[in-house]
């Protein structure tokens, strides 16, 4: 059995019984001759939504293009 394993998991209640707040899942794309693999999140839609209710669990990066610098 395959079990698929959410792309995000915050524990938000810490304690006896802990809340976890999961999103999405996680793909994997296998070559099977070199063995690359990449990884794909999918139905993160509320993404937003948990990052806006846990901002110190959660942060969104964004992925654009910097606006002046190299982007590390």
């Amino acid at each position: 059995m395959t079990v698929p394993f959410p792309a995000i998991a915050i524990e938000v209640k810490p304690g006896w019984v802990p809340k976890l707040v999961t999103s999405g899942r996680f793909q994997a794309w296998i070559c099977i001759g070199c063995g690359y693999t990449e990884f794909y999140a999918s139905g993160i839609e509320g993404i937003e939504q948990i990052a806006k209710e846990h901002p110190g669990r959660l942060r969104i990066v964004d992925a654009g293009p910097p606006k002046q610098g190299p982007y590390r």
